[in-house]
């Protein structure tokens, strides 16, 4: 069994090397560019699965959104955004066709958001399923 291991294990690194590389880009161009930067509805929904849900904690409640109804809270008008926005990753796992990956938005060097992403990938790529944020004040 540990034979099997050590001939395989350089594999599945590799493979995990690349779904964590094609992740970051994902999210880095659909929601840290898409939504943050350049405000690109297009560029946004290509990082997104159509049944993502967003997840908002609201005073001991929880809201479900739907994708479209949250894109339409945003400005995705194509105006890039005028602050200074920055993102740090601090965490990525995988786990098969699964993941999970948190993110830290700033704007102007303050912490907005810690954002939890759950992700699948598909056909196409990984796909944002599911999101759960913390807003700093």
């Amino acid at each position: 069994m540990a034979v099997l291991y050590l001939l395989y294990s350089p594999l599945l690194t590799a493979q995990s090397t690349d779904d964590e590389g094609a992740i970051r880009e994902m999210l880095v161009e659909a929601y840290v560019e898409g939504i943050y930067v350049n405000r690109d509805h297009e560029a946004v929904i290509k990082g997104f699965h159509p049944d993502f849900i967003l997840h908002v904690y609201d005073g001991g409640n929880l809201i479900q959104a739907p994708l479209e109804l949250w894109l339409g809270r945003l400005q995705l008008d194509g105006t890039r955004n005028p602050e200074s926005i920055d993102y740090k990753f601090d965490l990525i796992n995988i786990t098969g066709n699964a993941a999970i990956a948190k993110m830290l938005i700033f704007e102007n060097s303050q912490l907005l958001y810690t954002d939890y992403f759950g992700l699948y990938k598909f056909e196409d790529g990984w796909k944002i399923v599911n999101k759960i944020f913390y807003e700093h004040n």
